[in-house]
């Protein structure tokens, strides 16, 4: 580094041993190395240069930065505590392995019917040292994984499953997250409600005459169906009956019933129409 310098190897490192002491403070960043005196050699300008264990005491911290003036090319850039036995550097330039980022994952809905449309949201990942710049979303039913700046993302699950949506995530200095946050999506089976039979007790009634009509409920779905209710509607207008229809097993039928009172119906045909 200095020009004057005759020795060809003045920069190149050479072992003499381990430092005989050092230490680092994390909460401060101060970094202490301590050498002996006989793991040098001398740089004090004279007759006795590059003779180990000499002039110990006239070394300074150096960065070997240019002077103003002719003198050698290096000034003082930390505290030097030089003594003839040990040379001391004491420096606190920060320097510490970057953090790996943490990745956060929620979803909603997380459970539902198929076809099930997910809302994913990345936004609760974290970079203690820095900013998470991108969100790798997987979403564990064989589609193709998504790289996006933007935390938050939408999937549909159209087949039946269980399914464990994960996220990677990556800082601004290439890292990715230590962990790998992750939700389970539940895609079931929904029950499908038909009506597989619609009777009347009476197709040329009189007015006047009380006419029952009976609807066989079956659930033709893969899944349990919860109570609902059967909906018996006259002429595409007028509701007859909207009436409890119990839980049903896959496969399994129900029967319910609504009675028509003629009395105030016009006379001709009439349609009813059963919904489950």
């Amino acid at each position: 580094l200095d020009a004057t310098n005759p020795d060809p190897f003045a920069n190149t490192p050479v072992s003499f041993g381990n430092a005989d002491t050092g230490t680092y403070d994390v909460a401060s960043g101060v970094v202490t190395i301590t050498i002996s005196n006989s793991k040098f050699r001398s740089i004090d300008g004279g007759a006795t240069k590059y003779v180990a264990n000499t002039s110990l005491g006239a070394i300074n911290v150096r960065t070997y930065l240019a002077r103003p003036d002719a003198g050698q090319k290096s000034q003082n850039n930390a505290s030097d505590i030089t003594g003839n036995g040990a040379y001391t550097l004491v420096g606190n330039a920060f320097c510490y392995v970057n953090r790996p980022p943490v990745a956060s994952l929620s979803a909603s809905p997380t459970q539902g019917f198929a076809p099930l449309t997910v809302s994913f949201n990345g936004s609760g990942s974290s970079d203690a040292d820095g900013s998470v710049v991108s969100y790798t979303f997987s979403f564990g039913d064989g589609s193709a994984d998504v790289t996006q700046s933007s935390p938050t993302i939408q999937h549909t699950y159209n087949n039946v499953g269980d399914y464990f949506a994960t996220l990677t995530v990556k800082d601004n200095t290439g890292a990715s997250s230590s962990n790998i946050a992750s939700v389970e999506i539940k895609a079931e089976a929904a029950p499908d409600l038909i009506v597989s039979v619609l009777t009347a007790s009476n197709n040329q009634a009189r007015q006047g005459d009380k006419v029952t009509f009976t609807a066989t409920i079956k659930n033709q779905g893969q899944a349990s169906a919860a109570a609902s209710k059967t909906e018996f509607l006259l002429d595409g207008k007028t509701v007859l009956g909207l009436v409890d229809t119990p839980a049903l097993a896959p496969g399994a039928s129900a029967t319910v019933t609504v009675n028509w009172l003629t009395a105030s119906a016009k006379k001709g045909q009439h349609t009813i129409k059963a919904t489950a």
